[in-house]
């Protein structure tokens, strides 16, 4: 098993169907949920060409904690798609034809990174399309939350798999996404340990998990404080 960068990770793969947000969170859509509306549309034309192309994808990063609820603001697009047995070489014409442009010239950049940077041109929005590998990526992939928008769907990374990325990136903003998740989002949080644990095994590292129970730890003791009764005020008799 390889060990790979801190943005995507890998494991054995797993089956599992996608799954829906909960009708309240489907009512209110992703747009309405602090996802920009440019940037929205934006999406929605990769998620056309991932149709035409038969590609399986999910939106995570930045995007995908606005879309969860949690206030956010980004100037790129973070997706991750599956390839399958094509080479990145087969998709560079149809994303063209889609109005997507390469930012880079130099092809072995995303050889050597899994990362395919692109600009909408209609939008001006940045994408970057990371290529999923045949671990963890995978079960993201298979357990992806439908949004939608309009007569639409757009697959989200499961907000238990986002967190552990958060973590795993490890930076003050992305620390303080999981701040919000834990706040807002419904989360297995054994699912998060679990998924925490597989990675300090593939890393070879032991710092994820405790990371999670300082900031599970916070969020316990931020609502101690505020659910505590006031005292009574004394009348004068």
């Amino acid at each position: 098993m390889n060990k790979t960068s801190k943005r995507t990770s890998a494991s054995p793969r797993r089956s599992r169907a996608a799954v829906a947000v909960k009708p309240s969170a489907r009512r209110r859509g992703i747009a309405r949920r602090g996802v920009p509306r440019e940037s929205v549309d934006a999406i929605l034309a990769f998620a056309d060409l991932a149709r035409r192309e038969h590609l399986r994808w999910y939106l995570f990063g930045a995007q995908a904690v606005a879309a969860y609820g949690v206030p956010r603001t980004t100037g790129d697009v973070d997706i991750t798609l599956d390839l399958g047995d094509r080479g990145l070489e087969t998709l560079v014409a149809p994303l063209r034809r889609a109005g997507f442009l390469p930012t880079i010239t130099d092809e072995s950049f995303a050889a050597e990174t899994r990362i395919y940077p692109v600009t909408h041109r209609a939008t001006n929005w940045n994408f970057d399309l990371v290529l999923a590998g045949p671990g963890l990526e995978q079960r993201f992939l298979d357990e992806v939350r439908m949004f939608p928008v309009g007569r639409r769907e757009i697959p989200v990374i499961a907000p238990e798999y986002l967190v552990t990325l958060k973590i795993l990136a490890g930076r003050p903003k992305d620390l303080e996404d999981v701040r919000g998740m834990i706040r807002i989002a419904e989360l297995d949080h054994d699912k998060v340990e679990r998924t925490l644990a597989e990675l300090e095994s593939l890393l070879d590292q032991s710092d994820l998990r405790p990371v999670y129970a300082r900031l599970r730890a916070e969020r316990r003791s931020t609502t101690n404080r505020t659910s505590k009764p006031l005292p009574k005020r004394r009348t004068r008799g």
